[in-house]
């Protein structure tokens, strides 16, 4: 690919979510990508739907920034921080 063929400016969002006041360091989408997971240093987790573009749900996981966030089989949501893991039961989201 030749320098000429790359782009020069960043394409523009098609969307953008301000669900986080502090800096988002973990993001997850759900495998079947109805759901967008984040969570950011101050350790709040917020689920997003990707069909809405609109928060489900939020909390604070954690007293600490996040590491992780994923969903584990059906029920059960995993959050992480430096020190701990937490297996919450998933939120029932409409």
């Amino acid at each position: 690919m030749s320098e000429s063929s790359l782009a020069s400016t960043a394409p523009p969002p098609l969307h953008t979510i301000r669900s986080h006041n502090s800096a988002i360091s973990t993001l997850f989408v759900s495998g079947d990508n109805e759901r967008i997971y984040s969570g950011d240093v101050s350790g709040l987790v917020v689920i997003t739907s990707t069909r809405s573009i609109r928060p489900l749900a939020s909390w604070k996981a954690h007293t600490d920034g996040l590491l992780g966030v994923e969903e584990w089989g059906e029920q059960q949501l995993i959050t992480s921080v430096c020190s701990s893991l937490r297996v919450l039961e998933k939120i029932a989201c409409p």
